[in-house]
């Protein structure tokens, strides 16, 4: 397949969505498709973006200039006008005088879609649930030739919120690669692992207050907003941008990994690596989570923003080391089994011909 990945923040930005896509592109290289990859110029490329270019050569990359009024953001109404606008340039200076046959436009940010010209079939992935619904979102969606969702809540609030839907929502979830990310089998000296955007809805506040009291030494990685407020806790050390190799290093230190988010996301990949490597999750009975998470099997589930429950869980697990080791056998047993990215990206292949066959 001659394959178009049109997702604008993909070369600079670093976030769930923008991993899976990623290592989607590296399964699609792999398997010997064509891939094309439409991004913004924004002055600078993410990490993981760079690794991805140097190690995929056959990649073409086209990069257009994003030109915002101030800088790039993160909200919500930030990166539909991002997108409104990257995608209005791409329609002038990419698609207007493009010859190349693409057979599917693929499509990881919902507002991405409008400016995608009828001539190309459309495919686009909802990797969670925002804050609010819109028209431009109804319109998008209206005009994909395909949807699909990373979880079944996820295809359910997206279902629910916009009724003038042409296609049914289908469901692929997220993958990601055993043989990069695994179990080490190494001594683990990291009590509690965070990897993630510092937003307040990814549960970070509430994970730091945990800190308070109880003793045990938390490390965090990730960049956002409220890094002053991670920085003025003593028994939390913060990372910012790590390698791909340092981030597996983490990982297969770390005796559990605490993903406490609130808001209306798809399964986090973060988890997934995790779960590869060897830690024992505990995350929140909300969202997409529990396509993956079952409670004390593969994980402890905590109700969203309980700061009691969620300490009550950390404090059980580091004290019991075979209940610990059980849920850690289990979900690295189910993430490289299930939720490994070769069998996920195969069942989005398979989609991506039936919506070309059409």
């Amino acid at each position: 397949m001659n394959i178009l990945i049109h997702y604008y923040r993909l070369g600079y930005y670093i976030g769930g969505a923008e991993v899976i896509a990623l290592n989607q592109c590296a399964e699609f290289v792999s398997q010997g498709h064509n891939i094309t990859v439409l991004t913004a110029d924004v002055g600078q490329r993410s990490r993981i973006f760079d690794e991805f270019i140097v190690s995929h050569p056959s990649v073409k990359l086209v990069e257009l200039p994003l030109r915002v009024p101030t800088q790039t953001g993160d909200t919500w109404t930030d990166i539909n006008i991002e997108s409104y606008l990257f995608g209005k340039y791409a329609a002038e200076y990419f698609y207007a005088g493009n010859t190349e046959k693409f057979d599917i436009v693929v499509i990881h940010n919902t507002t991405d879609a409008l400016f995608i010209p009828d001539r190309y079939k459309t495919v686009v992935h909802l990797h969670g649930t925002p804050e609010y619904f819109d028209n431009l979102m109804e319109i998008a969606l209206y005009n994909a030739t395909g949807l699909l969702a990373v979880s079944e809540s996820v295809k359910d609030a997206w279902g629910t919120n916009i009724k003038s839907l042409r296609r049914p929502i289908s469901v692929v979830h997220n993958g990601v690669d055993s043989s990069i990310f695994k179990n080490m089998h190494q001594e683990r000296d990291i009590d509690v692992l965070f990897v993630g955007r510092l937003y307040p809805h990814k549960g970070i506040l509430e994970l730091l207050e945990t800190t308070n009291t109880n003793n045990f030494n938390l490390v965090v990685v990730g960049a956002g907003p409220l890094e002053d407020i991670v920085a003025k806790y003593p028994h939390a050390h913060h990372y910012k941008n790590l390698s791909t190799q340092e981030l597996i290093n983490y990982y297969n230190r770390a005796k559990i990994f605490a993903c406490p988010s609130s808001a209306k996301e798809g399964v986090l990949t973060t988890m997934l690596e995790a779960a590869m490597c060897g830690c024992a999750i505990i995350t929140t009975n909300c969202a997409g989570m529990v396509d993956f998470a079952k409670h004390d099997y593969n994980a402890l589930l905590v109700p969203p923003k309980d700061v009691k429950a969620l300490s009550n869980a950390i404090t059980e697990l580091l004290s019991n080391e075979v209940k610990r080791t059980k849920i850690a056998k289990n979900a690295e047993f189910e993430a490289v089994n299930n939720w490994n990215v070769k069998k996920q990206t195969n069942k989005l292949l398979e989609f991506y011909k039936s919506i070309i066959c059409e």
